[in-house]
């Protein structure tokens, strides 16, 4: 799970608090965290679960591609 972080991502800590990835570097993320969107720095291993993954932009493309096959197939 910590290995496929990517930015975008909200994420909750071991401790309880929520925020989303703005930065990925070796075994450090940063997050932002509040209205203010305060930052803070992080090791990987302090994250206990993603809420809510970011899917890839490849990804997206292939949702949208099985999307628009289905379409086709309906309307014939």
């Amino acid at each position: 799970m910590r290995e496929s972080l990517s930015i975008g991502d909200e994420i909750i800590t071991i401790g309880g608090i929520l925020g989303r990835i703005v930065k990925i570097k070796d075994d450090m993320v940063t997050i932002e965290v509040g209205s203010n969107k305060t930052k803070i720095d992080m090791t990987k291993w302090a994250i206990g679960s993603v809420i809510n993954k970011v899917n890839s932009k490849n990804e997206k493309d292939e949702k949208d591609k099985k999307k628009k096959n289905n379409k086709n197939k309906t309307s014939l």
